[in-house]
Formats: structure tokens, C-alpha cells, sequence
């Protein structure tokens, strides 16, 4: 059951990938790289190629969301810049820095699960199993049973939120700029839904 969802929990990440990629938005090269890192990370869990360590995903994961940041800050500053003050603020304030801040948190959240899901089921104490962390792989240990319980609780509320998080910028996103085309409007709602959905089953896929 547990691969089952892990394999479903490609689909939407996919298809959110997918999203980032085809938008047209100020910051969406670091914001793709960064969906595609955690594609990858994902898949790593399913196919168990190229087998690396959690640690390693987790960092990279990491390191990605705080680039993409980075980057979504400075592409929405010169397009201020360049736009005007009414314009960057009906668009950059809805769009650009909400979705900064809902991919970042994504990253961090599947950062998380992909810690827990590569914890050795070993009862080990958690500063021990992040250290022993280094030399598993992702595919190796799919439960995280020898996890902290608390460890495991903090993550599976924060995915929980992250979800419902997922859900309230989704409806948000949806409402906003009436007056763009369809494509363009909704591409940012199915970004962040499938964010979200991954996120929920990968979720699930530990807890089976």
C-alpha cells in the first residue's frame, strides 16, 4: 500500500513540476529546478535509482528552496521596478511572493518526510539516526519506524499544514486577476494543488 502511494504521489508532483515549468513568472528557473529536484527525490523513494542517502536529498531539497527564494525576490523587485508601483503590487503581491512561500515551505516539508521515510528502523535515538542517515538511501527505509516519535509527529503535522496551507493559496490564487486567460490563470492553482496533493500522499505513504 505504502508503494502504491508513493507512486501516486508522483503524479501530481509531476504535473505541479509541469505547472512551474510552462508558467510565465519572474523567478520560475530557480522554482523549476527546484520542482525537479524534488521530482527526482520522490522517484528515488519509488524506483530506488540512484539509491542516495536521505541526508543528501534532504539538503539539496534544501538548498534549492533557499535559491529559489533568493531568486523570486530579486525577479520580483526589477519587475517593480520596471512595471510600476500599481501594477507589481495587483500582480507580485497575489502571485510571485505567495508562491515563493509555498514552494520554500514544500521543500522543506518533503525535506522532512524524506528524512523520516530513510531513518533505519533501529530504535535509534534521533541525533544518532540523522547521523546514520548519511549511509541509507532513500528506498532503504520507507517507514521510519525507528524515528522519534516525536520526530515523526512534528513532521506529520507539518505536512498537514502544508496541505491545508496548499488548499487556502490554491482557492486564493483562483479568485485572483478575473481578467487573465484561463490557461495562464489556472496554471499557478494546479502548481500548488499538486504541491499539496504530493505532499498529502507521501504523507499517507509513511503512515501505511
Amino acid at each position: 500500500m505504502g508503494e502504491l502511494l508513493h507512486a501516486g504521489a508522483l503524479v501530481p508532483a509531476a504535473v505541479g513540476a509541469c505547472c512551474t515549468l510552462g508558467a510565465r513568472r519572474s523567478g520560475r528557473a530557480a522554482a523549476g529546478v527546484s520542482a525537479i529536484v524534488m521530482l527526482l527525490a520522490m522517484l528515488d523513494t519509488v524506483f530506488r535509482m540512484p539509491g542516495f542517502p536521505a541526508l543528501v536529498w534532504a539538503a539539496l531539497l534544501i538548498g534549492t528552496a533557499l535559491a529559489a527564494a533568493v531568486s523570486a525576490r530579486a525577479a520580483s523587485r526589477a519587475r517593480a521596478a520596471v512595471v510600476g508601483r500599481a501594477a507589481s503590487r495587483t500582480r507580485a503581491a497575489v502571485v510571485h511572493p505567495v508562491m515563493a512561500l509555498h514552494g520554500g515551505l514544500g521543500m522543506i516539508v518533503m525535506a522532512g518526510l524524506l528524512l523520516v521515510m530513510g531513518l533505519p528502523a533501529s530504535g535509534a535515538a534521533v541525533s544518532d539516526a540523522v547521523a546514520v542517515t548519511a549511509s541509507v538511501s532513500v528506498s532503504a527505509g520507507h517507514h521510519g519506524g525507528g524515528a522519534s516519535g516525536a520526530l515523526v509527529a512534528l513532521v506529520g503535522v507539518g505536512s498537514l499544514a502544508y496541505a491545508g496551507y496548499s488548499v487556502v493559496v490554491a482557492l486564493r490564487l483562483a479568485r485572483a486577476d478575473p481578467g487573465r486567460r484561463a490557461v495562464r490563470r489556472w496554471l499557478p492553482v494546479v502548481e500548488v494543488a499538486g504541491m499539496g496533493a504530493s505532499t498529502l500522499l507521501m504523507l499517507l505513504a509513511l503512515a501505511a
